[in-house]
Formats: structure tokens, C-alpha cells, sequence
């Protein structure tokens, strides 16, 4: 027989009722969102003008795609909380677009130091894998005492040459041997791997990138919060609430961050949309902000703003949004 869960602990079917009325208009309205951007990714991807630099930028995208199609079928199962994962990813790739195509005259090398590093962390993956190596070693001696160790086996170390040599010759050519360079030069400077946004010069960390894009707020005020989450370090002060009886955990499909976990899912869609219209299709500007006065602002005013009753934190009503 299946386990019932405490129903006031996780009772979904409620949890969606409670707020219907944000659902309803919610669900359709991300929909358009997401189904808009992969539109746009088409049209970006077909013959674009440039070389690799186009991967980096569009496939980035098509990652911040993916999290808003996770965020909304979170919605619509009334579970922002774990939604807060994906805006800190979102927040990372509208970030990291945004810097690829903020300046079109730096747009390839900056391209090219991200791919630089993919690429680097690969053959550092592939070597970790080979038994034979000092990182394959250094691998072994961390997973021996581990209980799963057991079910994990080894690639075989002539299918890793292969991968590996694939990428010492990408890494060879000369686009790549001058993002090396400036690599080393940079490693040198900060005295730590660099992040690729460090190099020629650019932000330190990810705080430094957000200010210089002009989304220091967003930084400072939504990011940490959203990183606690990934770690479980907001797990108490998050869950933890008290009524009358006394402290309590809240429900597992608590609503008290929808409206902002659509407020900041829509927002940040549009923003990236913006970067890539920037940077492939200067054109659609105009057609992009009709769209969203015409058909994504109207549905936004409409989702009605959930409202946390007192003392009880698990309970919420709706109100009109103001």
C-alpha cells in the first residue's frame, strides 16, 4: 500500500487549488514566453554571420530555455520553492549573454575564452578518468572509502587518448593558443583559475560581472539568497514558521514565492531576448516591444497577487494585483 503523507505537509491537489486563479493566467503566460524564445533561437541560428562565437552565445540561451521551461512546470504544480534554482541559473546565463554581446568589437574573444574553458575543463574531466595519470590518481584516492565507488568503472584509457588528443588540437590552432596566453597571464595576475569573464581585463567574479552589466541589484539582493538555497543553508530560517500551536514546517508546495519566482522568470526572459535581438536582429527591436505591450504586459498585470495570512504562514489568499 502506497504511504499517505501528512496531508498538511504535502497535499498537492490542494496546493494548486489554493491558487488557481495565478495558475491560470500564470501557466499560459510562460508558455508564450518560452515558446517566443525558441522562436527566436531559430531564427538567431539560421546562417548567423561569424563562427564560433555564435555557439557560445546561442547555446547559452538555449540553456536559459530549458530553465524556464522547468520553472514553468513548476508553476503550474504550485512548487516555486525549488524554482529559485533555476532563476540562479537563468540569472548566470542572462549574465553571461548579456557580456558576449554587450560589445560586438569584443563579442569573439570573449566567446572564445568561454569556449577555452569548456574545453579545458573537459581534458581536465577526461584526465581525472584515466587511471594512469596524477588527476586519475588524485581521483581514485578520493572515491576509494566511498560506498558507491563499487558501481563506478573506468573509460578505457585508449577511448580517453582519443578525446583527449581531440582537444589538445582544437586547443592548438591559433584563436585558441592566444586566449591561452592571455589564460596564463590572467592565472598569474589573480593567482587562482580565472573565470572566462576575467580575462582581457573583464570582472573577477560573478558580483563584479553583474555590476558592470548594470545588475548589481539583482546580484546583491537575489543572488546569495538563491545560492543559499542550492546549499540548504536557508533551510531553517525558509521552512521553519510558527502559529498559534507553535513552530511548524511548511508545507512542501508553499505558494509565498510565486508571484516573485514569475515576476523574476518573466522578467529575466525578456531581458535575454533583448541580448539576442541586440546582437543578431537589431531589426525585431520594435516588433519585441510591441509584443510585450500588447500581449506579455496585459497578462502580467493580470496575475493576481497572492497575499500570506498572519499568523498562519501556510495560508494564502488572492487579491487583484494592484
Amino acid at each position: 500500500m502506497p504511504t499517505q503523507p501528512p496531508s498538511k505537509l504535502f497535499d498537492p491537489e490542494l496546493a494548486k487549488a489554493q491558487v488557481r486563479p495565478v495558475i491560470e493566467i500564470a501557466t499560459p503566460l510562460l508558455k508564450e514566453v518560452l515558446s517566443y524564445g525558441m522562436a527566436l533561437f531559430a531564427r538567431c541560428s539560421y546562417r548567423p554571420e561569424g563562427a564560433d562565437e555564435n555557439l557560445a552565445i546561442l547555446f547559452i540561451y538555449r540553456h536559459f530555455l530549458e530553465m524556464v521551461d522547468g520553472v514553468s512546470i513548476l508553476v503550474a504544480e504550485s512548487a516555486p520553492a525549488p524554482a529559485a534554482l533555476l532563476l540562479r541559473a537563468m540569472l548566470e546565463s542572462l549574465l553571461a549573454i548579456d557580456y558576449l554581446t554587450q560589445d560586438r568589437a569584443q563579442t569573439r574573444s570573449r566567446a572564445l575564452a568561454y569556449l577555452y574553458q569548456v574545453e579545458i575543463k573537459r581534458k581536465r574531466f577526461y584526465l581525472s578518468q584515466d587511471p594512469t595519470t596524477p588527476q586519475g590518481k588524485m581521483f581514485r584516492e578520493l572515491v576509494a572509502d566511498d560506498r558507491d565507488s563499487p558501481k563506478w568503472e573506468s573509460t578505457d584509457p585508449a577511448e580517453l587518448a582519443v578525446y583527449i588528443q581531440e582537444i589538445d588540437d582544437l586547443l592548438s590552432t591559433p584563436d585558441f593558443q592566444e586566449i591561452a596566453e592571455e589564460y596564463k597571464r590572467t592565472k598569474k595576475k589573480v593567482g587562482r583559475y580565472p573565470n572566462w569573464y576575467s580575462l582581457y581585463g573583464g570582472p573577477r567574479n560573478i558580483g563584479q560581472l553583474a555590476k558592470l552589466l548594470d545588475r548589481g541589484a539583482a546580484y546583491a539582493l537575489l543572488y546569495g539568497e538563491w545560492s543559499e538555497r542550492t546549499h540548504s543553508a536557508d533551510a531553517i530560517d525558509r521552512i521553519l514558521t510558527h502559529d498559534r500551536s507553535g513552530p511548524a514546517a511548511r508545507s512542501l508546495r508553499d505558494a509565498t514565492e510565486l508571484n516573485a519566482t514569475l515576476d523574476f522568470a518573466i522578467g529575466f526572459a525578456l531581458d535575454a531576448a533583448r541580448c539576442l535581438i541586440r546582437y543578431y536582429r537589431p531589426a525585431e527591436e520594435p516588433a519585441l516591444n510591441r509584443r510585450y505591450r500588447e500581449e506579455i504586459s496585459p497578462g502580467w498585470k493580470r496575475i493576481p497577487k497572492l497575499e500570506v495570512r498572519r499568523p498562519e504562514a501556510t495560508k494564502s489568499r488572492t487579491r487583484e494585483r494592484s
